[in-house]
Order: structure tokens, then sequence, then C-alpha cells
């Protein structure tokens, strides 16, 4: 019988602005890092970004103001393959980089970049002392 190794999850908890926040995404490879940090900010770039972000999140307990939760329930989407119009139920990851597109940029780059660090094993910098 072979090794087989657990899915790693990371939770990720805020503070100061986004105190309260908790998300839960999975792990990514070297070379999905590496991909995401040579990305340019264009509009084809970000959509990449959050397909793939989408494919990572697991949840988070984001509510709006009235304190309904923000979910990431597919939707049908229409589509057109070889002039024939259907519809057909977004995937999980559209659904979820559906959401992180109606979110401030701020907000999901803050996320993403918590990630990122969580994975990377790097803890938030350290306030200096002013001298």
């Amino acid at each position: 019988m072979g090794f087989r190794k657990q899915e790693k999850v990371y939770v990720l908890k805020f503070d100061g602005e986004l105190e309260g926040l908790e998300v839960r995404m999975r792990g990514a490879s070297a070379g999905d890092l590496i991909k995401i940090d040579g990305m340019k900010y264009d509009a084809e770039a970000l959509n990449d970004l959050f397909l793939f972000a989408g494919s990572k999140l697991i949840s988070w307990n984001f509510e709006e103001e009235d304190g309904t939760p923000i979910t990431f329930e597919p939707q049908k989407i229409d589509i057109e393959e070889d002039g024939i119009s259907t519809t057909r139920p977004e995937t999980d990851g559209e659904a979820k980089a559906r959401v992180l597109f109606a979110q401030d940029l701020d907000f999901i780059l803050d996320i993403l970049t918590a990630w990122k660090r969580a994975i990377m094993g790097v803890s938030d910098p350290l306030e200096r002392n002013s001298h």
C-alpha cells in the first residue's frame, strides 16, 4: 500500500480592518505560486487568477451588511457551441470566481496575499519601532 498525502487546508484569520474574517483554502503547488507571482494584472490575468482562487477556496464567513451569508451557489450560464445556444450549471470554481469578482479588488488581494503567505510559511511582518 502506498502513501496518500492528505489535502492541506489553510484557515486564514484576519485582524485589523478584516478582523473576524475566516477563510478556508486548499493548498497550491510550487508551480501555481510561481505562476501567480509572475502575473500582470490585466483583465485576462485577473480572470485566470480569480478562477484559480475559486478552485482553491473552500469556505468563508463573509456576510452582506444585513447579515446574509455570501455563498457560492452555482448558477446556470448561457453558452454557445457550434451555433447552438444552451445553458449549463457553473462549476464550483466558476461560481466562486463569480462571487470573488463581485468583491472589492483590495479585499480579494488581501485574502490571496494571506493565503500565499500561509502556504509559504511566512508570518505577517512585525511592526517596526519608530526611533
